[in-house]
């Protein structure tokens, strides 16, 4: 993709909205936006592919590739998912048969960080990765704020 020259005075307004942008701004910023959803997609795929479900079967790419997940990948800092991650282990152990030992909760997310760095996952997308693999590989259900969280830009 070549990278197109702007009018600085784009940036100058004092009120913005979509209206005031040229067309073309309009048309670079879908495409770095359609360019961001297609590098966590690659990097979801690299790493899930080879994944199956907790209930077994492997994990349907129309799933993988929700709008959902992509925003949840794309704007879950590592900090905070490492943080969601452990809360979602401790609410899945108050309603498990079979808890998960605090001790094995934390090898869990580190060695699922591990596993994501050697498969050439970058950190910046790691947050998000590791609650797709909790919920999607795991069965460990993720909590409705976290969406929440993730449509107010709170991540």
């Amino acid at each position: 993709m070549m990278i197109q020259e702007l009018d600085p005075s784009v940036f100058q307004k004092e009120e913005e909205s979509f209206e005031d942008y040229s067309e073309e701004f309009v048309t670079y910023a879908v495409d770095i936006y359609q360019d961001f959803n297609k590098v966590a997609e690659n990097f979801i795929y690299g790493f899930f592919c080879n994944e199956e479900m907790s209930c077994g079967g492997p994990i349907p790419k129309k799933l993988l590739f929700s709008p959902d997940y992509i925003s949840l990948v794309l704007n879950t800092k590592a900090a905070r998912g490492i943080e969601l991650a452990h809360q979602m282990i401790e609410t899945h152990n108050k309603i498990a048969d079979e808890p998960i030992a605090e001790i094995d909760a934390i090898k869990l997310v580190q060695e699922s960080l591990d596993n994501f760095a050697h498969s050439g996952v970058p950190k910046q997308l790691a947050g998000g990765i590791l609650l797709m693999y909790l919920e999607l590989v795991k069965g460990i259900a993720m909590p409705d704020y976290v969406y929440e969280e993730e449509e107010n830009g709170e991540l």
